[in-house]
This record gives structure tokens, sequence and C-alpha cells, in this order.
């Protein structure tokens, strides 16, 4: 992944699990045991889920320690959606022909809702897609827990 402009703020160095919604959500809740972890969105999901369903979904996972990312991806207008939604922590990697002022705009916008847009994550699991995913879940994140000594 290109190394990030200085204008977004970098993420914590958790794991990082993309969920696909309240159940699998609470499931790496419970597997992380109060560790914390950043929780994300399939990149782009706004367009399809809406803005509305993430800000509902966080409501039921928000914890101390813990990261609701919704990943917009390079797709401006759904950070704008999703800040007219309360979200309060978006991923975004603008287009390489977004200007700089557009950016600085977007980071003004996202100030005023009181949110931050972050680096999109290098990498996550994503455990919605594997078969019996529970014991994958289960196996990575003892993994990923363990290497950063959490």
């Amino acid at each position: 992944m290109p190394a990030m402009p200085p204008w977004f703020t970098p993420l914590p160095p958790w794991p990082c699990v993309r969920i696909d919604g309240l159940v699998a959500g609470q499931l790496v809740l419970e597997l992380a045991a109060s560790r914390p972890l950043i929780l994300a969105s399939a990149p782009g999901i706004v367009g399809l889920a809406g803005a509305g369903w993430w800000a509902a979904l966080g409501e039921g996972l928000q914890q101390d320690g813990v990261l609701l990312l919704l990943d917009a991806a390079d797709q401006m207008g759904q950070v704008l959606t999703a800040l007219r939604a309360g979200v309060q922590a978006i991923a975004f990697a603008p287009p390489a022909a977004m200007p700089d002022d557009g950016i600085g705009r977007l980071l003004g916008l996202a100030a005023a809702h009181g949110a931050t847009l972050y680096q999109r994550p290098a990498h996550a699991i994503e455990p919605c897609w594997i078969r019996n995913r529970d014991a994958s879940l289960r196996q990575w994140l003892s993994q990923q827990l363990d290497i950063q000594g959490m």
C-alpha cells in the first residue's frame, strides 16, 4: 500500500477484522476479550447498505478500545453520506485526481461533524466469507493478539 498523505490519521496498530453485521461484530468482540481492535466495513459498502446501517450497527458494538471504521474506499460521496449519518471513523483513500484543497475541505467537514478520516487498513481478515469462520477467526485473532503483545 502506498504511503499515506500526512493529513490522514494513522490507524492504531490493532488487529483489523472486516464485519458484515451485528452477529459477526459480536463474535469478534467476544473472541477479542476486551482487547483493542478495529472493526471495519467492507470497502465501499455505503453504496449498497447505506451509512445509516453502519451508524446503527456501531451503536450495538461500541466499546472502549474498539474502533468502528467505515471504509469508504475512494468514494468521496460515501464519506459525505457517512458524515451526514453520524459515522465518527471513516477510512478514505482519495483518488489521485483529487486536489489537496478538496482533501482539506473534506477534512474540515469531517472535523465539523466530530469525525476522523483515517487511512484505509493495509491488512484485515474477512471471516464473513471463510468457511468455519468462528474457528478461523479464533485462530487469527489469537495469533494477532499474541504477536502484538496485547
